[in-house]
Order: C-alpha cells, then structure tokens, then sequence
C-alpha cells in the first residue's frame, strides 16, 4: 500500500466516520484517481526557494527524471 492510501485508512477515514457519524466504514468516501498536472513552465519560472517539481516529489514520492 502506498502511503497516501495508508494515511487515509489511519487517519482520514476514522476522522471521517467520527464527523459524519458514518456506523460502517463502508459509508466513508474514497479516494479512486489522483492526477497531479506538470508544471513544467511554472517550473522554469520559480522564484521562489522550492520548485513545484520538488513539491510533486514529495506529494508522489516518485522523481521523474
């Protein structure tokens, strides 16, 4: 399991039962697809002390080289 998925199962979805007040686990919604978008030219305009290449990184823990 990857890590977002694991840190939904261990902190979202009881969370989310709690506010809700969903009785079965089956009740919480569920993340399906997550699609992050290049920022390519963001990237090479960057003033600041981080990329957004840097960002997605750590978001995925995948580099794309």
């Amino acid at each position: 399991m990857n890590r977002m998925q694991e840190r939904y199962q261990k902190e979202a979805v009881p969370a989310l039962q709690k506010a809700f007040q969903f009785r079965n686990v089956m009740q919480v919604p569920r993340i399906t697809k997550v699609v992050l978008i290049s920022a390519w030219a963001a990237n090479r305009k960057c003033q600041g002390s981080r990329s957004p290449m840097a960002d997605m990184t750590t978001i995925t823990g995948q580099n794309q080289s």
